[in-house]
């Protein structure tokens, strides 16, 4: 809770503090990658999302909410945003508020594709207008998009009052299998803890779709926690794909096996780590159940 007469971070902040930052351009920036890439492999330490050429309207959206000290579900985070990832605080596109991050679909393929910040629907319009990074050739600019594109939204924790408690050292079980999830489950499982999934298949992505710290550098050189999972899984006799370190479509239905086994999965073996996948390794996590 916050110190009594402290001032409680707001959607205005947010807006404020997106708003300063228009006109930044990753080609001005004379350091490699993004500011906001390069913030987000310091606090999840891995350096990948510093470098050149990284995606970074996520990690944008993601350091206005830290700069403003603001809670939201599934953030920090380095990709976009869509209704799979079954969000608690998740908004329609019409219930949008200024100060909540949105996410786009380009191609109607009904997958997130781009993410920016809500600053205000244009009365009576398909208009909505928002702060984005990475657009306009890699740049930070205030723009005027269709609501039609629009995913969805989140609606951050401006009120200290519904904030979620918060446990020392415990995972918020909210169904995002970000870094600190990976990196609870690397240590738990005995690897190198850098909260990153590395050399990943791009092809795999949609059966791991709510584990979004993943990197697809080296693809297919897999990660060390794979393995050393999949080498438990094999023994168990419950993984039955190659050990190729990559999380895939049996990887998924063994993790899911898994965590039926241990109490905390109640759903069925549909090769889809989505948020009731993860939510059952976060509690996992927090009990301390994946440790070898």
């Amino acid at each position: 809770m916050a110190t009594k007469g402290a001032k409680m971070p707001s959607a205005a902040d947010v807006l404020r503090i997106a708003e300063a930052e228009v006109g930044y351009s990753r080609w001005d920036d004379p350091l490699p990658g993004t500011k906001y890439g390069r913030w987000y492999a310091q606090i999840t330490g891995s350096p990948y999302f510093g470098e050149s050429g990284v995606p970074y309207c996520a990690m944008f959206a993601s350091w206005v909410l830290a700069q403003a000290n603001v809670q939201c579900e599934g953030f920090p985070r380095a990709v976009a945003i869509d209704p799979r990832d079954g969000f608690n605080r998740m908004v329609q596109p019409a219930n949008l508020q200024p100060g909540d991050p949105l996410g786009f679909d380009w191609d109607g393929d009904h997958k997130g594709d781009h993410i920016g910040i809500t600053i205000a629907r244009q009365g009576g319009t398909l208009l909505i207008d928002t702060y984005e990074g990475n657009t306009g050739g890699g740049r930070v600019l205030r723009c005027e998009r269709n609501i039609e594109q629009v995913t969805c939204g989140v609606r951050p924790y401006y009120d200290d009052a519904t904030s979620p408690a918060k446990d020392a050292g415990k995972l918020d079980v909210d169904g995002a299998g970000g870094p600190n999830t990976i990196t609870l489950l690397q240590q738990q499982v005995g690897t190198k803890d850098d909260g990153v999934l590395s050399g990943q298949l791009y092809s795999e992505d949609r059966y791991r779709r709510n584990i979004w710290s993943v990197d697809h550098v080296d693809e297919g050189s897999g990660s060390d926690v794979v393995y050393a999972l999949q080498c438990r899984f094999r023994a168990k006799g419950i993984y039955h794909g190659n050990m190729d370190r990559c999380w895939g479509y049996n990887f998924t239905d063994a993790m899911q096996r898994y965590l039926k086994e241990l109490g905390y999965y109640t759903g069925g073996f549909d090769h889809d780590f989505a948020q009731h996948s993860v939510k059952a390794l976060q509690m996992a996590l927090n009990d301390g159940a994946m440790a070898a």
